[in-house]
């Protein structure tokens, strides 16, 4: 049962890692219209947020995926529950903030970088979990 708990942390974790860098891009004019900042600023901020916490997130999921698991392979199952959980995150953000306001959404090409992020995704959460294991 601690495993399936753990599992599922490490998965909701995973799903959040690249949901919010989604949220954020699909965000973008959101934010710059209730912040007052112009859309260039506000990129560079959101740029610089996402990098910023995708690598302070991926050492940390290497040290709890290194302090829970050890050398079980169940852990390899992230690939798969991440998606549900990610369904989930954007439904319930969709419900609680609906776009009201048509300047708001996003530029077509978000959605390029959401695509190309759903095939590079598995691989960096393979390759998370392989390294983890190959560390211990």
């Amino acid at each position: 049962m601690q495993n399936f708990f753990r599992i599922n942390v490490i998965s909701i974790c995973l799903a959040l890692i690249f949901y919010l860098p989604i949220t954020l891009m699909a965000n973008v004019y959101r934010f710059a219209r209730l912040s007052g900042f112009e859309t260039g600023t506000v990129n560079i901020i959101i740029i610089s947020a996402i990098l910023i916490g995708f690598i302070a997130i991926t050492v940390w999921l290497i040290f709890l995926i290194l302090q829970w698991f050890e050398k079980r392979k169940i852990h390899y199952w992230s690939l798969l529950l991440w998606l549900p959980y990610l369904v989930v995150f954007s439904y319930v953000n969709s419900v609680l903030f609906p776009i009201t306001y048509p300047g708001d959404s996003p530029n077509p090409s978000t959605g390029l970088f959401i695509l190309a992020g759903f095939f590079v995704y598995p691989v960096y959460i393979f390759s998370l979990n392989s390294v983890a294991w190959m560390r211990d």
